[in-house]
């Protein structure tokens, strides 16, 4: 039986920030766990740093308590930084999945044929900088 990792500060202030906002007499934890399909006993196991908040349940849960995501759920907020540093592309990532397959595909052939002409170039400038070496340089480095 693996024992379960204790909360992080960060995640501890996301309960307590999820306390605060249960505080409020208009909003209660059966109502935030409908809202975000869990049960009354999840939530307050939220509220209390009892469990973490996962990151698929940031949003729901987010919107349901008037705040946002980052501040209910730190692993919400790293999977949103991951996929940012891990979309290298010079185009939004939300409006590139709204595209159908055949859109998407089109502009991967397009981003492929440019890697290759950015490859080759550089193929090219490192044979003529090779080229360019003194007779004795080029032996050196052979």
């Amino acid at each position: 039986m693996s024992k379960k990792r204790a909360l992080t500060a960060e995640e501890l202030a996301a309960a307590a920030a999820i306390r605060r906002a249960l505080g409020d007499p208009a909003i209660t934890q059966e109502a935030v766990a409908d809202l975000v399909g869990v049960t009354q006993g999840q939530v307050w196991q939220w509220a209390h740093g009892r469990m973490r908040v996962p990151a698929g349940r940031a949003v729901a849960l987010a919107g349901a308590l008037n705040l946002e995501p980052a501040i209910v759920s730190p692993a919400w907020r790293l999977a949103t930084e991951r996929s940012r540093i891990s979309w290298p592309f010079p185009f939004d990532r939300a409006r590139y999945d709204r595209l159908t397959p055949g859109q998407q595909l089109a502009i991967a052939s397009v981003l492929l044929r440019e890697l290759e002409r950015i490859e080759a170039e550089s193929k090219s400038a490192a044979v003529e900088a090779d080229v360019s070496k003194p007779r004795s340089a080029q032996r050196r480095a052979g």
